[in-house]
């Protein structure tokens, strides 16, 4: 009996003795848990977000995500499989650079985008355009997740004149643009390519905490990042350059209509298409690639404004029509023209100015027709023409000349004298040599 009742107060004492013991062990194992995700790198959290992208988009998770609005839309066809060779490889770029323990953005990245587009090839994709869907994924997400992280964009890894965001962006944009080879991609791929990633970095802007007040100069850096970053492109020759530039402006134009910012609207798109062709062409002088020259960058920067012009009818936002157009292109052919004296390049200077203007111009006229829009007749040229105050004065006077059209007022044609003097002073370039440039409007449009 004694015995009987010693088993039974040594049962109670460990039954007590563990409950005791049971909130120390919770506590110790939530202290664990507290300190493992407290010890998360930047770089673990940067490509955990990716994955989770990768998987929202994919097809187990279309449907689950499909009441949610996105700025753009994105989808992918890979397995769960793929997203993690995918994001492992992205870790391993990271690692193999040493900055697994980085706290800096800018540098941090460019890597995981290199490490998860040079997956691509390797995975067993369908076509190039899964590739192409797969390579928006990885840049929306490195653009979203920049938001509420200003402190990882350390001011001394800004580049020089660039404020932390235009610099994160282009950093993206260049990332990407000079590893769609790594994806597998073809040179006919890339031009396709280039277009739709720097479309959704610039779609994604909304998503990434940026203020209205730094849209432009952000969308000036992605244009020219994505331009410049083209010879990093292992087999990319000069013949497919012009193409792949007409696409980026393109591809950015047309995407102005998706973001999202507080304080943006149809209002602010004049300002943001010339930041468009501004930074695309501001980046011409910095291209090396075999075979281009000087002697090329008239064509390059008609490709610029072409691009910008053709694109013109695919912005979709409220408040935005037909009646825009004419403003419009104004801003394209003067992002182009005011970025002219920022180009750089050996065999470059003011005697080939005069080509230069033809091509801004002639790359926009030729496009007119290529616009899409409710309201819009591609035979109303004459208005757009007249509207670009950089050749205002001039076309009038060709006009005049083959007695087309009817003179306008002395005031109106001094206002315009003063605005085009001051720019053909500023490029150097004398009356006589500006009948190159009426005769190509002449061959387009023979009805001015």
């Amino acid at each position: 009996m004694q015995n009987l009742q010693l088993i039974i107060v040594l049962i109670v004492f460990g039954l007590f003795f563990l409950g005791c013991k049971a909130p120390e062990d919770s506590s110790v194992q939530s202290t664990s848990e507290e300190t493992n995700n407290s010890s998360e790198t930047l770089a673990s959290s940067i490509i955990s977000e990716l994955r989770s992208n990768l998987t929202s988009t994919s097809p187990s998770r279309l449907n689950e995500f499909s009441a949610r609005k996105a700025t753009k839309e994105l989808s992918n066809s890979l397995s769960s499989s793929q997203i993690e060779q995918i994001t492992e490889a992205a870790r391993k770029a990271v690692n193999d650079s040493n900055l697994g323990e980085s706290e800096n953005l800018i540098l941090l990245m460019p890597k995981i985008i290199e490490g998860a587009q040079s997956k691509l090839a390797s995975i067993g994709l369908s076509d190039s355009d899964e590739a192409i869907k797969v390579i928006n994924v990885i840049v929306n997400s490195m653009v979203k997740s920049v938001n509420g992280r200003n402190q990882y964009l350390p001011d001394n890894s800004v580049d020089s004149g660039l404020t932390a965001y235009e610099t994160i962006f282009k950093k993206i944009t260049t990332a990407s643009v000079s590893n769609l080879d790594e994806a597998g991609l073809s040179s006919s791929d890339i031009v396709k390519a280039s277009s739709e990633l720097v479309g959704t970095v610039v779609s994604s802007l909304g998503s990434s905490g940026i203020s209205s007040s730094e849209l432009g100069g952000s969308i000036e850096k992605i244009t020219s990042g994505a331009v410049d970053s083209l010879d990093q492109i292992d087999g990319f020759d000069v013949s497919s350059l012009g193409s792949a530039i007409d696409n980026i402006t393109g591809g950015a134009t047309a995407a102005l209509g998706d973001i999202s910012v507080k304080g943006f609207s149809s209002d602010n798109l004049t300002d943001m298409v010339e930041k468009v062709t501004s930074g695309a062409t501001s980046a011409l002088g910095e291209i090396i690639i075999i075979g281009y020259s000087a002697d090329n960058l008239s064509a390059m920067v008609e490709k610029v404004t072409s691009g910008a012009t053709s694109a013109l009818g695919r912005i979709k936002i409220s408040g935005y029509d037909s009646s825009h157009l004419t403003s419009m292109v104004e801003k394209v052919t003067a992002g182009a023209t005011s970025s002219l004296g920022k180009i750089q390049m050996t065999g470059y200077d003011s005697a080939k100015l005069t080509g230069m203007m033809e091509k801004v111009t002639a790359g926009a006229t030729k496009s007119l027709g290529k616009i899409k829009m409710t309201g819009y007749d591609a035979g109303d040229l004459t208005g757009m023409i007249e509207n670009d105050p950089t050749f205002m004065k001039y076309i009038k006077n060709y006009k005049d000349s083959k007695k087309i059209g009817q003179k306008r007022s002395a005031k109106v044609i001094e206002k315009e004298d003063r605005v085009s003097d001051d720019l053909m002073k500023k490029f150097g370039i004398k009356d006589d040599e500006l009948e190159n440039i009426f005769d190509l409007i002449a061959e387009e449009h023979p009805d001015l």
